[in-house]
């Protein structure tokens, strides 16, 4: 299902071959003009960037006239006057009501305008898939979890030590964040893959290398400190480790569209909406704001299961389906029936739960399988399998000491989640969470179904890494990247015996 949105936009940058200024180059012909456009865009600029692509998400205006915006910087082909690389920024603005009668997704956003050239003659529409509340809930995490919570103090809130992300899953987070709060806030959101620690700048949410003063900053794979005097947040933070159902979660605040301020009266409006969601916050210790998350306390959510660190309390739809598999147990029947009609995230939760049960573990696997045989299942089947560390440690108990077994049931998994062939995209997906997959069965899973530039990826992200971190020296990294062999000490690359004669 798509939503059809009506865009006005504008090209930022400088003349090539001068020495001016960033300028309006050209815009859209509707309701806002150069001046406007020009405004908008400076407005909620990130600072000076280091790399690019980046992308920022912003808004303007408020009720009828609401909009949210969209601005991708990249480089361009032309130099400016001293000989310099201009980057060039497409901007990109839809009215928020539109967005709203999906709900979109901010991703989704990008990817309808990240192939668009500028300028374009005549309104520029664009078809946009509608929020998918499983697939989002598949992206969250406890660092997800932890930046939601800090937005709700008011304050921006930075994320460190992400360096390596790349752009896309970046948005992918932004997301996650933004589906974990009612979709209205969206009108007044603004957040950017990158920004300038030395920048003064008006973006509530984005990654930097240094958090500024009168930010909140939380580390990318860790979770988060909630200040002692934030109620609002702490209790909200809670109720989202505690929460069973995230896909409902978000498909409730999807709901949620009518306009909203971040401002303190909106802030505090969030928590009767959790109502029925998750297990109640335990007691807060006496002299103590609330429960404290520190940034290296265990994980809230384990990379391969939904245990959470504050209780041991096993989910309904877990207990559920391992009731149900006793009983086809001990009746003899099969299970696929009772299976088949449970959600995917559910499904992999039933197997990541320890102590792991070999039968659900198997009928899961054999479902999942199943499902991403339709082509229409498999993002359901990568998200969940994404956000519980596609069940390695399941897989193991299930084979144990027997990995050829293993790297079988990876295999099936990965092609149920991303189709016979892994192409590039797909891989950066796998391994952007932080610390990447290491699991040797999954890796060589991996490398069977990975496409073959997807697999030099493989090879540059972590066969490379661990021969970096191992102390092997640039030269010979690049070498091994170039594809040439170290030569033989004594001999010449032309394959000489190093006294002027060449080998018979």
């Amino acid at each position: 299902m798509t939503v059809r949105l009506t865009a006005e936009w504008a090209l930022w940058g400088k003349q090539p071959g001068t020495r001016d200024g960033d300028e309006i180059l050209a815009c859209s012909d509707g309701r806002l003009g150069r001046d406007e456009f020009s405004e908008i865009i400076t407005r909620y600029a990130p600072g000076t960037p280091t790399e690019l692509p980046q992308v920022t998400i912003s808004w303007f205006g408020g009720g009828d006239s609401a909009h949210l915006g969209l601005a991708v910087q990249d480089w361009s082909d032309e130099r400016d006057g001293l000989g310099r690389d201009i980057a060039i920024t497409r901007y990109f603005c839809v009215p928020y009501a539109e967005a709203a009668q999906g709900p979109v997704s901010c991703d989704a956003l990008y990817h309808a305008f990240a192939g668009r050239a500028l300028p374009v003659d005549g309104p520029l529409l664009v078809d946009v898939p509608v929020l998918d509340p499983e697939s989002t809930a598949g992206a969250v995490d406890q660092t997800v979890m932890g930046a939601a919570a800090l937005l709700l103090t008011g304050q921006p809130v930075c994320v460190v030590n992400g360096e390596g992300v790349p752009m896309i899953d970046r948005l992918v987070f932004f997301e996650a964040v933004a589906a974990l709060l009612p979709y209205g806030f969206r009108s007044r959101m603004t957040a950017s893959t990158w920004t300038s620690s030395a920048s003064r700048h008006r973006i509530r949410l984005s990654f930097t290398r240094h958090a500024p003063a009168g930010a909140h900053s939380i580390s990318w794979g860790r979770g988060a400190e909630i200040p002692a005097d934030q109620e609002v947040a702490r209790d909200y933070h809670d109720t989202l480790l505690n929460c069973d159902r995230l896909g409902e979660l978000i498909a409730r605040f999807a709901q949620e569209t009518r306009p909203r301020s971040m401002n303190a009266d909106g802030l505090a409006g969030i928590l009767p909406l959790l109502g029925g969601f998750g297990v109640a916050p335990a007691p807060r210790p006496p002299g103590r704001g609330g429960r404290e998350t520190a940034a290296d306390d265990p994980p809230a959510v384990r990379a391969d299961g939904p245990e959470r660190a504050d209780h041991d309390r096993i989910p309904h739809h877990v207990a559920q389906l391992q009731l149900a598999t006793a009983r086809a147990r001990e009746s003899g029947e099969r299970v696929f029936s009772v299976f088949a009609s449970t959600r995917t995230e559910d499904l992999v939760d039933a197997a990541a739960w320890e102590p792991a049960d070999p039968l659900t573990v198997r009928t899961v696997c054999d479902e999942l399988v199943r499902r991403g045989g339709d082509l229409a299942g498999r993002a359901a089947v990568a998200a969940a399998l994404r956000r519980r560390g596609y069940l390695v440690t399941a897989i193991q108990q299930l084979h144990p000491g027997d990995p050829e077994s293993q790297v079988q049931r990876h295999r099936a998994l990965l092609t149920a989640a991303y189709g016979p062939v892994l192409d590039r995209r797909a891989l950066r997906r796998i391994l952007s969470p932080r610390p990447r997959p290491s699991s040797p069965p999954l890796l060589a899973a991996l490398t069977l179904v990975c496409a073959p530039d997807a697999r030099r990826l493989l090879m540059e992200e972590v066969f490379l890494t661990v021969l970096d971190q191992g102390g092997i020296t640039p030269v010979i990294l690049d070498r091994i990247r170039e594809g040439h062999g170290e030569p033989v000490p004594g001999t010449s690359d032309a394959g000489g015996t190093g006294d002027g004669r060449r080998e018979r």
